[in-house]
């Protein structure tokens, strides 16, 4: 009986640590900034135990891309570059909202995000 028990447990925090380490999906709905032109929807994977973000897909635009970008972060938010198109993220922890910013740092547009994960 104690085998039993003790196999369980084992089991119980094996599953545990797995769902611990689920990658976190931001929904995220936006505009252009200057004109508010309606932005694609993306939908962003983020892995906050490897601090990367893993991938970004256009919702109705066909496959994802996997990117493995590496996040810097802070208390605050999130950093990270999208090599391919040339573009920064910056997400506000706080607010849930992702900055879409070009590599000379000018704000093109602006995302609100939905999320059923922990944010860190």
């Amino acid at each position: 009986m104690l085998n039993r028990c003790t196999l369980f447990l084992v089991g119980l925090v094996a599953v545990a640590n797995i769902a611990a380490t689920k990658p976190a999906v931001l929904h995220c709905r936006g505009h252009q900034v200057g004109d508010n032109h309606k932005l694609t929807d993306q939908i962003i994977i983020l892995d906050q135990q490897k601090n990367i973000a893993l991938s970004i897909e256009l919702l109705g635009y066909g496959a994802k891309d996997v990117i493995n970008a590496p996040i810097t972060s802070n208390k605050k938010e999130l950093r990270w570059i999208y090599e391919r198109v040339k573009f920064k993220y910056v997400f506000d922890k706080t607010t849930m909202t992702l900055g879409l910013l070009s590599m000379s740092n000018e704000l093109v547009g602006k995302f609100d995000c939905e999320t059923k994960d922990k944010i860190e």
